[in-house]
This record gives structure tokens, C-alpha cells and sequence, in this order.
């Protein structure tokens, strides 16, 4: 290809290098080479010395020149492999190497304690131990979301005679958790939780909450949590954040405190959302879901519009509100702040659930949630004895009598793993 490089003058050695750009790629090749490399090693100087508490350092190396081996895996890797000649053997414990795939699975080496059953009683995982991508040749990835793909689930009868609803600007910006659709402003009452405005934003102010409030500060302080200074903070802070009027922080915080300090009917002893400590609950739990097997053409899925290269390499990014242990078990737990005309009984909750799509969130959840367990504790864990399902929390209906606003997504409707993986594979691979 084309040779860029620089040159000095002879006739003029006191001014600076003038850039050469060689058309016929007939000279100068060795000179852009080592150019390139120079730049690099510099860019890598710059990356190796801006660490601030820890630096991890890649050893890729590449037995063979492939086209698309980068710096990393020529003259780091290299420099490594000469400092270290035995870099290339299994990372020895306490050496400071780890292998990429294989560091999470040294971290429980404990002695493991069984409860009366003779199972083994798991705690929760530390952060950031999901699976890791081990081959990074494979680029050509398209990314959607949950809340994408289910904009383009519509209603068969709602697509007839006009565009889907995906193509809709508006549409694309909005979340799963509830419509974009507000009550009047002059109809609104600050003292009735159901007359909350409703709206992306007011879903995305409870999710920030919850992530962020003291838990055993809301079931153990003053029964109006805005009495306590950190709890103040924290929802006074969302409601700014999320351009919500202050009026309504009182009503906020009367939902806030129904949803962590109602006992919720969990197949034993009444969980409390609030007395979940941090170590055995998890925010935000971050998941990617690869598409690999492609809805076959004779296989159509009503009211979808499918576009784009079926056969090409798809990965669904999503976030779980949380993930908690209880009572030796995971669960799953999902906020949802949409209005339900009809109440928020097992039924009207039922219907919303199948009306918006969330079997197929909490089904892609539930994979994504096992996965994660496998990957990290292996034959330790153990799905029918250790996954307790999936809890989907109206905040508007809790804390209003019985078990109202709590869905309950039980494990007999979730495994065995393998089956819920093909149903998920045949209800939305290929769209794009």
C-alpha cells in the first residue's frame, strides 16, 4: 500500500523532516514501518504510566504474523517474553499472572460447608466476574438493548396500515420500565402515590434510588425516611437529577419505603427487600447475550418487523436491576413503576407482563443470571436447588395490601436452563 514516512533534507538538515507520502509504495517501507512501531511503543509509554492503583499488563503473543495481531501482541508481547522467559507457562499461584478465563474460578478455594441437605451453601459473587471473551477477532457485532428489541415487538393489529413502532423517533429513546405517557398536570394529587407522573424519567429517578439509598436505614429508621438526613439526600438528589419537581418527594419517599420494608411472600420465611445487607445484593449487574443461532426464514414472529443480515453475529446488552441471595438462594428483582389502571393483583400484573414483554426480559435475565453462576462456582451451583426465580416489583401497588405489586416468577417456569435458552434462541435471533 501506500508508504507514509519522514525524511530529513540533505541539502537543508537545520529545518524539520518533511512528510513523505510514496504513491507507488516503492520506497520508505522500512522507515513508515519502524515510524508506526515508534508510535506505538509511545502511545503504549503514555497508556503504561497513567495507572493510578493498579496496572494490569497484556501478554497476547502470536505465534504467526496473522494480519490481525495489533502492538500488543508483536512487540509487548516480545518484550515480555524476553524479560520473562517463562511467561508462556500456566500462571504459578501468588506469581502476579493471570490467565484470562481463569482467575475467577481460583477465588473459592475454601473448604466447602454443606447445610441438613447435604447441598452447599453459596454466598454471593464479588463484582464483575462475568465471563470473559477470550478470542477478539471476531469484531463484526451488532449491539441492542432489551428495551430496542421490544419496541419492535408490537402488536400484530397495531401494525396494520402504519409504520412499526420501532421507526418511531421517540420510541427508540425510551425505557422498558414504563410509557412515555403523563397524567395531566391539573389532575395530579401529591398525596396519592398513583397519581405520580409517570414517564421514563420518573422510572429511571427509582432505579437510581434504589441503587443508592441506605437499605436498613429506610426499615429501621424514622417511619418518614425524609427525617433521616442521608436518605433526604439521596431522593431530594434524584428528583434533581432526573427533573422531577420537589413536590413530590414525600410521596417518593412514601413508595420507597412500602417497597424495602413489605414482606414479600418468597416460599418461606417473609423476605424484607430492606434488611438485604450489600454483600448479598448487586446493583445493575451488567450482561451481554450472544445471539448464535438465527430465527430460520420459515419462522416468522407476529407483529415483528425483522431487518438487517440474519445469519450475521448479534449481542443483546442489558442491566438487572438487581441480583440478591437469600435463604441460600438467588433471585432476580426488577422496578417497575408503570401505572396499572386495573390495580396491581396477580392478574392485571400478569397481563401488563405479557402486554410489554417482560417474559422475554425476565427469560433473557434468567439466562443471563445462571450463566453467570455456572461460570463462576461450576458444579457447585446447582440450579434447581440455588435459583429462586424472579420478582417483578410494581412500586406503585406495594405496601396497598396482601401481596399486590410483587409478580413472582417462579424456578418451575424458568428451567431447566437448556430449554429456556432454545425458547429464547427461536423468539428473537435475528432481529436487527
Amino acid at each position: 500500500g501506500i508508504q507514509v514516512y519522514h525524511t530529513a533534507d540533505p541539502a537543508h538538515p537545520e529545518q524539520a523532516c518533511r512528510k513523505v507520502i510514496d504513491l507507488t509504495a516503492g520506497s520508505g517501507k522500512d522507515q513508515a514501518e519502524k515510524e508506526n512501531e515508534d508510535e506505538n511503543k509511545r502511545i503504549y509509554y503514555v497508556a503504561l504510566t497513567r495507572s493510578r492503583l493498579k496496572l494490569y499488563v497484556p501478554y497476547y503473543p502470536a505465534s504467526r504474523n496473522y494480519s490481525w495481531c495489533g502492538p500488543i501482541c508483536r512487540f509487548v508481547s516480545h518484550s515480555i517474553r524476553q524479560m520473562f522467559p517463562k511467561a508462556a507457562e500456566p500462571p504459578a499461584p501468588g506469581s502476579g499472572w493471570h490467565h484470562v478465563g481463569l482467575h475467577a474460578a481460583g477465588a473459592w478455594g475454601t473448604q466447602p460447608i454443606r447445610d441438613e441437605s447435604g447441598k452447599e451453601p453459596l454466598r454471593l459473587l464479588p463484582e464483575r466476574l462475568l465471563p470473559v471473551q477470550t478470542d477478539f477477532r471476531h469484531r463484526k457485532i451488532s449491539l441492542e438493548s432489551f428495551s430496542s428489541i421490544g419496541h419492535r415487538m408490537v402488536q400484530s393489529g397495531d401494525t396494520v396500515g402504519r409504520a412499526a413502532a420501532f421507526r418511531l423517533i421517540d420510541a427508540g429513546r425510551r425505557e422498558d420500565d414504563e410509557p412515555a405517557s403523563v397524567i395531566p398536570r391539573e389532575s395530579m394529587d401529591p398525596n396519592l402515590s398513583d397519581e405520580l407522573p409517570g414517564g421514563t424519567l420518573m422510572g429511571s429517578m427509582f432505579h437510581h434510588i434504589f441503587e443508592h439509598i441506605d437499605f436498613q436505614t429506610v426499615v429501621d429508621g424514622p417511619a418518614d425516611i425524609l427525617a433521616d438526613g442521608g436518605a433526604r439526600l439521596v431522593i431530594e438528589s434524584a428528583l434533581a437529577l432526573f427533573r422531577i419537581e420537589p413536590r413530590w418527594a414525600p410521596t417518593v419517599a412514601r413508595m420507597v419505603a412500602a417497597t424495602l420494608s413489605m414482606p414479600i411472600d418468597a416460599n418461606g420465611p417473609s423476605l424484607l427487600l430492606g434488611r438485604l445487607g450489600p454483600d448479598h445484593r448487586r446493583h445493575e449487574m451488567e450482561f451481554y447475550f450472544p445471539l448464535v443461532a438465527p430465527i430460520p426464514k420459515q419462522i416468522r414472529v407476529p407483529g415483528c418487523t425483522l431487518s438487517g443480515d440474519p445469519c450475521g453475529e448479534m449481542v443483546i446488552r442489558g442491566f438487572i436491576d438487581v441480583v440478591f441471595l437469600w435463604q441460600g438462594r438467588y433471585y432476580i428483582a426488577d422496578w417497575k413503576s408503570n401505572r396499572l389502571e386495573d390495580g396491581y393483583g396477580q392478574s392485571a400484573m400478569a397481563e401488563e407482563i405479557a402486554r410489554a414483554g417482560y417474559d422475554l426480559q425476565y427469560q433473557l435475565y434468567t439466562i443471563a443470571t445462571l450463566r453467570w453462576l455456572k461460570r463462576c462456582l461450576g458444579d457447585r451451583f446447582e440450579p434447581h436447588h440455588h435459583f429462586g426465580g424472579a420478582f417483578y416489583l410494581f412500586i406503585r401497588g406495594m405496601g396497598t395490601g396482601g401481596q399486590n405489586g410483587i409478580f413472582h416468577v417462579t424456578p418451575d417456569r424458568l428451567l431447566p436452563l437448556e430449554f429456556l435458552e432454545h425458547a429464547i434462541q427461536k423468539k428473537i435471533a435475528g432481529l436487527q
